[in-house]
């Protein structure tokens, strides 16, 4: 049996498209199952019908853009084959065959109830990206979730050097922190560090 997996361009250089594919490789070669993966330049122009069997036409699609993995869907639900989205939730109802996600809600849920325990009752949310349904998640269930969201939120749009200085003109605000994402994570503590703060 062949799995046809096709990965978002802009995610598939990622250490998680790495592990999802490493995971897939892994299963299916003790089904015994051939996992092919499309080339997401070409796989607009590809004759499905020669490829995918009658009985199972599906592909899995992997990635998180808010605009790139809506069209896909939309592109193989026209031609009536079956999709099952990794990292990717879309906003509505769709006609998915499955999808696979973390939990990120209760991520976010958990770090918040840690934060509290230890004496944190003024958080931030850093680097949200808003082309990331991942990060958009996570944005959704902060702003649920804790009060004073409204105010506690620092977008990444395309620059999280903006993101830092709209951050860093507030600091003295907040007494704790939740990255969105570990590039946000990781740019914070370098320029934070930069910057001297402890």
């Amino acid at each position: 049996m062949q799995i046809f997996i096709l990965f978002e361009p802009d995610y598939a250089p990622s250490i998680w498209a790495a592990q999802t594919l490493s995971g897939l490789q892994q299963e299916c070669a003790h089904r015994k199952y051939e996992l092919i993966q499309l080339d997401s330049a070409r796989y607009r122009t590809l004759d499905y019908d020669a490829i995918l069997p009658a009985d199972n036409r599906m592909v899995i699609v992997a990635g998180t853009s808010v605009s790139w993995m809506p069209d896909a869907l939309a592109f193989f639900t026209e031609r009536q084959i079956a999709v099952i989205f990794i990292s990717y939730e879309p906003p509505e109802p769709s006609p998915l065959r499955g999808l696979v996600r973390m939990d990120y809600q209760n991520g976010i849920r958990k770090l918040l109830t840690y934060l509290t325990a230890c004496g944190r009752s003024r958080i931030a949310l850093y680097g949200v990206n808003p082309n990331s349904s991942s990060d958009l998640i996570k944005c959704h269930c902060f702003a649920r979730e804790y009060a004073d969201a409204a105010d506690a939120v620092f977008y990444n749009r395309a620059s999280l050097a903006e993101c830092y200085r709209a951050f860093a003109s507030r600091q003295e605000s907040f007494d704790a922190v939740i990255c969105a994402n570990d590039f946000a994570a990781v740019s914070l503590l370098n320029r934070l560090a930069r910057d001297g703060v402890p």
